[in-house]
């Protein structure tokens, strides 16, 4: 195995294993659901999730250096909505965001979606991938990722309606930079991508579930 080989199968297990902690726990702090409803959920999975999520930035410097064959532009544009998702909206929202319930939906989607997605990367290193796993790669975002951007766009409806937060990463004129920037306006402007750029990435994941298995389900009947 080659030292680049080596390199993937160990950072995929690495986050394999840091979603999987971010997994358990939030199984463990929903099933205290009806003692501390989602008061605590955001804060018994923070640590865990923004060291695995922000450590996927290393996946654009990957594809730039041609280790995997993502597209660098592409990698740059999901790693940095999700980091804006973690670091910019829950974050930035702090209690009143953290304990809403899309929380819940996009942690799990996310983690859910991460785990087999990390694990997928590093069997494929090792020529030991199991069609079980290649079948959740290529079916389970049929549920998951609806799932996930639902709790996104509440998540930053939410923060828009905070005008504090808002208000206090905006930019107003004049000032020494002689540059507007209105963090309000900009949640709009995000909100308006998702139904641009959905659609597009939801057919996109169909049209590659009917490359790898469809052909494959065929062969077999």
């Amino acid at each position: 195995m080659t030292l680049s080989a080596i390199y993937a199968v160990a950072y995929n297990g690495f986050l394999v294993l840091g979603w999987s902690v971010v997994l358990w726990r939030s199984a463990l702090s929903l099933l205290d659901y009806k003692e501390n409803g989602l008061r605590t959920f955001y804060a018994d999975v923070e640590n865990s999730l923004k060291v695995s999520q922000t450590l996927a930035v290393l996946e654009i410097v990957h594809a730039a250096l041609g280790l995997f064959s993502s597209g660098v532009f592409l990698t740059a544009f999901q790693v940095a909505s999700r980091l804006f998702l973690l670091w910019g909206v829950t974050n930035l929202g702090g209690l009143p965001v953290q304990q809403h319930y899309g929380v819940v939906l996009m942690v799990l989607a996310w983690t859910i979606t991460e785990i087999i997605r990390y694990s997928f990367y590093g069997l494929t290193v090792c020529n030991k991938l199991p069609y079980c796993l290649k079948w959740c790669r290529y079916s389970f975002f049929i549920v998951l990722y609806p799932v996930g951007v639902a709790g996104e766009l509440l998540l930053i409806f939410k923060l828009m309606g905070m005008p504090k937060v808002t208000e206090m990463m905006s930019l107003r004129m004049p000032n020494k930079l002689n540059f507007a920037f209105d963090f309000y306006w900009f949640l709009w402007f995000v909100l308006l991508l998702y139904p641009i750029i959905f659609p597009q990435l939801y057919g996109h994941m169909f049209q590659q579930r009917r490359k790898k298995i469809g052909e494959q389900e065929k062969k077999t009947e």
